[in-house]
C-alpha cells in the first residue's frame, strides 16, 4: 500500500479540500469513500469523477480500473491518519472538549472568545464523531494560530481514539453525568469514558481544565490542572448567576465584573466560566472576553429563549439526558409566568430507560404552575401523571395549534431522535 505522504501529496494537489458526500461540492476535492451501515460511498464513484472530484480514495481493489482512484487499505482509517499527520505537520495548539452536557454551546462560547484574539478553528456543527474530527482536522491552515476540536462519545475508548490522532494540547470536561448510559454501560462507564481525554493529557504531560462544580472530576486535579469554577482561589474563573438574572443568564463575576448573556438557564453557568477560563489562560483582554460571550446568540435549538406572540418559548431539543432534562425544568422555577413543559422521549439509555423517565416525570410535576405535555413512547408508562400525552410529534401538532400560549413560557426538552422541533410548523 502507498504511504501516508503519497496520500498527503495528493491531498495538497487537491488544494487540502476534503470531501466524503456526492451531495457537496466536489470541484477539486479529494473524495474518499467511506462506508456506512447503509451505504458504501464506492459506489458513487462515478458521480463523485462526473462532478469534478481530483481523485478519490477507494479500499476496494474491484474499483481500481475506475480512473483517478488511489487505493488504501481502510478509507476511514486512511483519513484519520491523512488528518492526523497533517495536525502534525502544522503543530497548531488544539483544545479538545467533551462532556455529557453543554458541549457545543461550550466550544461556541470558547471560539467567540478565543477569536477575539487568534485566527481560531473550531468543530463546525456537531462534526465531533470518528469522521467529523479527522474532517475538522484537515481543515486546519497555516493561519490558524489555535484550534478547538469537540469530541462525542457513546462508548468507552472513543475518546482515546480520537486522541491519537487529534494530538490534544489542552482539554476541557464540560461536566459527567448520566448521558448515553446504554453505550457507556452505566454512569461509572460514562466517567470512565469521558475521563480518557483527561488520562491522555496526563500521559502526554499536558495541562487540562477541571470544572470544580463537577465532583466527578475532582479527583484528576493535579499540580499544573487549570481549574474553573468553585470556589477556589487557584481558579481561572469563578462567579455565580446574579440575583438580578432575568430569563437570561446573567453571571455575577467574582472580580465584579457582570456578563449578560444571550443563554438561557443556571446550567449554561459552568460553560460561560469555561470560556472565561480559557481567555485568561491565554491572556485574552477581560473586556474582549465580555464582549464575546454578550455577543453570542444560541442557535439550532440550544439553550434559545425567543418571544414569540406574546409568550416565552425556551427551544433546547437538540438533545437530551436525564441531567440536562431536570436541569432544564429546575431552570423553569425562575419564571413567574404559568409553565407548560413539553417533553420528548430520551434515547440511548437501555436498561435505564424507564427508571430515568420516571423520574423526570416526577420532577416535572413537583413544580408549581406547571402543565406536562409527554411526547413518545418512552413516556406512555406515566402518561396518566401529565395534563396530555401524545405518542408521536404528528399526534401533538394540533394541540399545539390550538394551545393558548399568551402569558405562559413553555420549555421544548427532549433527545435529537424526538424531533420536538417540529411540533413548531403545520
Amino acid at each position: 500500500m502507498p504511504s501516508i505522504q503519497a496520500l498527503y501529496e495528493i491531498y495538497q494537489e487537491a488544494n487540502a479540500q476534503i470531501a466524503i458526500d456526492t451531495r457537496t461540492n466536489l470541484q477539486g476535492a479529494l473524495f474518499f469513500c467511506i462506508r456506512g451501515s447503509n451505504f458504501d460511498a464506492h459506489e458513487f464513484i462515478d458521480l463523485a469523477l462526473e462532478k469534478g472530484a481530483y481523485r478519490v480514495v477507494i479500499d476496494d481493489e474491484r474499483y481500481t480500473h475506475k480512473p483517478n482512484t488511489f487505493l488504501v487499505a481502510n478509507t476511514l482509517t486512511a483519513l484519520q491518519d491523512l488528518a492526523k499527520h497533517h495536525r502534525l505537520k502544522l503543530k497548531t495548539p488544539i483544545l479538545a472538549i467533551t462532556g455529557s452536557n453543554g458541549k457545543t454551546t461550550t466550544k461556541e462560547l470558547l471560539h467567540r472568545v478565543v477569536s477575539k484574539k487568534y485566527q481560531c478553528l473550531a468543530t463546525e456543527g456537531n462534526l465531533n464523531n470518528h469522521i467529523g474530527i479527522p474532517l475538522t482536522l484537515l481543515k486546519l491552515r497555516n493561519h490558524h494560530e489555535f484550534a478547538i476540536v469537540e469530541m462525542g462519545a457513546n462508548h468507552q475508548k472513543e475518546i482515546e481514539s480520537y486522541c491519537t490522532y487529534t494530538l490534544p494540547d489542552l482539554g476541557l470536561i464540560t461536566n459527567i453525568g448520566k448521558a448515553h448510559l446504554e453505550g457507556f454501560g452505566g454512569e461509572e462507564g460514562v466517567r470512565k469514558g469521558k475521563t480518557e481525554l483527561f488520562e491522555y493529557l496526563k500521559s502526554a504531560h499536558k495541562p487540562y481544565f477541571v470544572n470544580l462544580d463537577d465532583p466527578k472530576q475532582l479527583s484528576f486535579i493535579r499540580e499544573d490542572s487549570l481549574l474553573y469554577s468553585g470556589n477556589d482561589p487557584k481558579s481561572l474563573a469563578r462567579g455565580i448567576v446574579s440575583l438580578d438574572n432575568t430569563e437570561k443568564l446573567l453571571v455575577q463575576m467574582t472580580d465584579g465584573i457582570s456578563i449578560q448573556t444571550n443563554l438561557t438557564g443556571a446550567y449554561n453557568l459552568p460553560n460561560v466560566l469555561a470560556a472565561v477560563a480559557l481567555g485568561h489562560y491565554l491572556n485574552i483582554n477581560t473586556v474582549d472576553i465580555v464582549k464575546a460571550l454578550e455577543n453570542y446568540t444560541p442557535q439550532n435549538n440550544r439553550s434559545q429563549i425567543e418571544i414569540q406572540d406574546g409568550y416565552k418559548l425556551i427551544l433546547d431539543c437538540y438533545n437530551a439526558n436525564p441531567d440536562s432534562m431536570k436541569a432544564a425544568l429546575e431552570n423553569l422555577k425562575a419564571f413567574k409566568e404559568p409553565k407548560i413543559a413539553v417533553l420528548g422521549g430520551m434515547k440511548e439509555l437501555g436498561v435505564y430507560e424507564a427508571i430515568e423517565h420516571e423520574k423526570i416525570v416526577d420532577i416535572a410535576i413537583s413544580l408549581p404552575n406547571i402543565t406536562l405535555i409527554l411526547i413518545g413512547p418512552e413516556f406512555k408508562p406515566y402518561r396518566q401523571k401529565a395534563n396530555a400525552y401524545f405518542e408521536h410529534i404528528s399526534d401533538a401538532k394540533s394541540w399545539w395549534q390550538h394551545l393558548e400560549k399568551e402569558g405562559k413560557v413553555i420549555l421544548l426538552k427532549g433527545s435529537r431522535g424526538s424531533g420536538l422541533e417540529k411540533i413548531l410548523h403545520p
